[in-house]
């Protein structure tokens, strides 16, 4: 038996391992028998990284016809296709194979800052937000690592947009903005921030996308009666960068003032 990973998503998802169940039989007294291994008619054969995904069965009667009947570990393969049986040859001829191919598809995640209200005076960020993602592989839920990391930066310089690639179709994604700033309020579409993943080859000139859109809106009567002032937060930004880069300068600013004084 020989594997073979293909999609876009192979080279990150489709490291396996793999099981396939081979069975075979034979003519015995004009009646197809099943030959066996520990008195079961199957034999679950295991394809991995350690065997080069590739698997050999040998001490097989010859004539006997082997086909793999099915993938039982597919390793979250979107699409499996196993080529034809096989008759086994005689003893010195060469051998037969039988292939597994696993088609790892993938798309991306687009994430999307939509700003309303005095979004100018009061919505320049930078905003944060979360990733989680989670796929289904052989009937078991677990979590994707995000390429790239969960965390994602939305902010003037990217367009307030951040697209994360290569994950495996049909995951399902959940975004959640961790920093809105001074928004006032905090909406997702969808709804819950959750998408499943489409899949984008790339090749499609319009490919679908997976997109949550993370409005914040900026009310300025809100904004109003907490005190916050749109020139006041920029001047407090400006002075906490300049604590980081030249807190010393300003340190010693503050003290020739106070001597003057």
């Amino acid at each position: 038996m020989k594997k073979f990973i293909e999609g876009r998503g192979g080279d990150v998802y489709g490291a396996g391992p793999f099981t396939v169940r081979v069975e075979c039989t034979y003519d015995k007294d004009g009646v197809e028998t099943p030959i066996t291994w520990n008195d079961e008619d199957y034999l679950d054969v295991v394809l991995d990284q350690a065997n080069g995904f590739s698997a050999v069965v040998d001490d097989l009667l010859i004539g006997s016809t082997c086909e793999v009947t099915q993938e039982t570990v597919t390793g979250g393969a979107a699409e499996t296709v196993i080529g034809p049986s096989v008759i086994v040859p005689a003893s010195g001829g060469d051998t037969v194979s039988i292939t597994v191919t696993n088609t790892f598809r993938a798309g991306d995640l687009l994430i999307v800052k939509q700003r309303t209200g005095a979004f100018e005076q009061f919505g320049a960020g930078p905003f944060t937000a979360q990733v989680t993602c989670q796929w289904t592989v052989d009937g078991v839920l677990q979590d994707i690592p995000v390429p790239g990391g969960p965390t994602v930066n939305l902010n003037a310089a990217n367009g307030y947009r951040v697209l994360i690639d290569l994950l495996p179709v049909g995951a399902e994604c959940t975004v959640t903005e961790t920093d809105a700033g001074v928004a006032t309020s905090t909406s997702y579409s969808p709804s819950d921030g959750t998408v499943a993943i489409l899949e984008n080859d790339r090749l499609n000139p319009a490919p679908a996308v997976a997109t949550v859109t993370i409005t914040n809106d900026f009310d300025p009567a809100i904004l109003a009666k907490t005190g916050v002032d749109g020139d006041a937060t920029s001047l407090a930004t400006l002075i906490a960068v300049l604590l980081l880069g030249g807190g010393g300068a300003l340190f010693v600013a503050g003290t020739r003032r106070r001597r003057r004084s």
